[in-house]
């Protein structure tokens, strides 16, 4: 009775896989019909359950190519083709050819990122900006219409492309978190949910996601080793000894 109970727990990542997947799929359809403003949302949904994912996948079973080709799967319609018909439909659709090319080279982009991940040594930092990441920035445009023009928008949308495949060092969430206790932890997803409820959402994201990209530019230009070696690393080395 234990094994089944076990087994079965285990593919509780895989039913949020599919989860992810299908909300990918439900954001096409959304964009489809002009939601502009559910299907980035849809997407948000898509990106919270990757995270949930991964972390009860690691939990409960450790290492599974079944799982992790899965999630593969559901990671290029959610977070590759679904924000590239997002982009499309939302801001480049008057210009077919371009913006076939971008949402085109988008995907493209998305694909490759996901197979080197797959193949590649996993560390503390992603090589290339991860496609989550990417996706949810892309469809994010569409919370701010009015803001972003279409030439605006294709260039972004190629920079996060170019990212994707880069070697650019981008760290991953826990590692971000691992210096605080866990209290502060707890303390900090809680400020995010009260100011998202009492501001909006789609702001209190957008401010995430461009504090995550400020951070790993720092990171990439060496900014956190040089405040480590110098006055402020030794401060912080101090207050650690003294506790």
């Amino acid at each position: 009775m234990k094994g089944k109970v076990r087994r079965g727990c285990e593919q509780i990542p895989n039913v949020i896989t599919f989860c992810n997947l299908l909300c990918g799929v439900a954001a096409i359809m959304l964009v489809m019909d002009e939601h502009f403003l559910l299907a980035p949302a849809v997407i948000f949904l898509a990106g919270i359950l990757d995270v949930i994912d991964g972390a009860l996948a690691r939990r409960l079973r450790g290492a599974d190519p079944f799982g992790e080709s899965l999630d593969s799967l559901a990671d290029i319609i959610s977070f590759g083709i679904a924000p590239a018909l997002i982009v499309y439909r939302g801001f480049l659709h008057h210009w077919p050819s371009l913006g076939w090319l971008v949402a085109g080279g988008y995907a493209v982009c998305g694909a490759w990122r996901l197979a080197r991940f797959a193949s590649s040594e996993k560390g503390p930092f992603f090589q290339g900006l991860p496609i989550t990441m990417a996706g949810m920035s892309a469809a994010a445009f569409l919370f701010y219409p009015n803001f972003w023009s279409p030439s605006a928008v294709a260039a972004m949308t190629l920079i996060l492309a170019l990212l994707m495949v880069s070697h650019f060092r981008f760290p991953k969430i826990p590692m971000l978190l691992r210096p605080f206790p866990r209290p502060v932890r707890l303390a900090i997803i809680a400020l995010l949910a009260f100011a998202a409820i009492a501001i909006s959402p789609a702001a209190v994201l957008t401010a995430l996601g461009l504090t995550y990209f400020a951070v790993a530019l720092l990171e990439n230009f060496g900014f956190w080793e040089a405040v480590a070696d110098g006055p402020v690393g030794d401060a912080v080395a101090r207050l650690r000894s003294r506790n």
